[in-house]
């Protein structure tokens, strides 16, 4: 464990032969960190940005593929029938 405090290695420019760069779950790029400060400079994100999701993650109802909306907006206008009209 390190013996740098923690403030200081939020800011810590780590060595390029012992560091590495990290990125989240879709690739980006987030910062470059080395055994001395990786879990402090990453700690900051959440755990799905680190480890991604999938759709069995997200909790929501998905609405099938016959769903009509109470309101549509027919040809070019920019007039809106509602089901009332």
């Amino acid at each position: 464990m390190s013996t740098i405090h923690p403030t200081e290695l939020e800011r810590h420019e780590c060595e390029l032969g012992e560091s590495w760069r990290e990125y989240d779950a879709q690739g980006i790029y987030l910062c470059r960190v080395c055994t001395e400060c990786k879990e402090i400079k990453l700690g900051k994100y959440r755990k799905v940005i680190l480890e991604g999701y999938s759709q069995v993650d997200v909790d929501e109802i998905i609405e099938p593929d016959d769903y009509m909306p109470s309101w549509r907006c027919y040809g070019g206008t920019n007039t809106v029938y509602t089901s009332g009209n």
